[in-house]
């Protein structure tokens, strides 16, 4: 197995606090600005604002720019791009990142053509592997996955799951 496919393999088998930790990793890297965590720090609860995880910001001169995003490990719905065109009007977002490890649905390939007016992009997970070789986040000097780097992102999000869940913090 090449290093491109077993580093899919290694973001697929993140959890979701992990995977938006990473999120976040990437989005600083690629210069996104501010990223506050709004919601769903645990797997079961729903995201705030109706649909995302992240808002970015960053200024240019006296001009905000905000991005939001979503983060998720299952399948990516059409109805999830629906979520996120809400969330975008209701936030005053600039642009919309879905970011997925899962797969794609069928129609997401075509709906996302319609949200391109909204600016709502589709990061899959082959796109999310080169921006961590992109910016050399998880992976080592020969392109393959950074098990150890995982592994430390993963006792991190048990910590921080039982840090909320013991001090009655589930409620984010």
């Amino acid at each position: 197995m090449d290093n491109e496919r077993l580093l899919e393999g290694a973001l697929s088998k993140s959890s979701l606090p992990a995977l938006i930790n990473l999120t976040v990793k990437v989005l600083a890297r690629s210069g996104y600005g501010d990223i506050e965590v709004l919601g769903r720090r645990l797997n079961w609860q729903k995201s705030k604002l109706g649909g995302c995880e992240l808002l970015c910001r960053s200024f240019i001169g006296n001009i905000e720019l905000r991005v939001i995003v979503k983060v998720i490990r299952d399948f990516a719905r059409t109805r999830m791009l629906d979520e996120m065109a809400g969330a975008m009007d209701r936030l005053g977002a600039d642009l919309g990142l879905l970011v997925t490890t899962g797969k794609l649905g069928v129609s997401v390939g075509s709906k996302a053509k319609l949200h391109i007016k909204s600016r709502i992009h589709v990061v899959d997970v082959k796109l999310l592997a080169e921006m961590l070789r992109y910016y050399r986040i998880g992976v080592r000097p020969d392109g393959s996955p950074d098990y150890a780097f995982f592994g430390s992102l993963e006792a991190k999000a048990k910590q921080f799951e039982s840090l909320l869940l013991a001090h009655g913090r589930n409620s984010w």
